[in-house]
């Protein structure tokens, strides 16, 4: 009866639905994946993390990193943006705990990453033309993977 109603639940909720990807919103020093199942509205504010990829040597405090969640809400009609918190992700997957930003938000920049941010927040485009990625270990090997080929001579 058990595997009847889980077939069902199953076939009754859209695979998207139950994993929304990263996507990739900016490369540069580092590369930003927006996760798409994070994505609340509430009016005109879109809140949500997305995932800063780090290089791969990169190290703090003798300890290595793939990056880190920051949190953020973006109003998309004013166009200003709002970061709420940075938890730092170590090699592996392990999060760190999480702070709390509480400088007031500031108005969006044409060609930054909050604008990017909020392309894909507020009107679902795709910033760029790079494969969403399925988990953060996936995004780790992708924006690592696209950094190295950035840096390539």
């Amino acid at each position: 009866m058990i595997r009847v109603l889980a077939l069902l639940l199953s076939l009754s909720v859209p695979a998207s639905a139950l994993a929304q990807p990263l996507r990739p919103v900016q490369l540069g020093r580092f590369a930003e994946f927006l996760d798409l199942g994070s994505v609340t509205r509430d009016g005109d504010a879109a809140s949500f993390r997305y995932l800063m990829v780090v290089a791969e040597d990169f190290e703090a405090g003798g300890e290595q990193f793939w990056g880190g969640w920051s949190s953020m809400t973006i109003d998309c009609r004013a166009r200003t943006a709002d970061l709420t918190g940075f938890q730092s992700v170590r090699v592996g997957g392990t999060e760190g705990p999480k702070t709390v930003d509480g400088q007031p938000g500031w108005p969006i920049a044409p060609a930054s990453l909050e604008a990017a941010l909020a392309d894909v927040a507020c009107e679902e485009k795709r910033p760029l033309e790079k494969p969403d990625a399925g988990s953060a270990a996936e995004a780790v090997r992708f924006g690592r993977a696209w950094l190295e080929d950035a840096s390539a001579p």
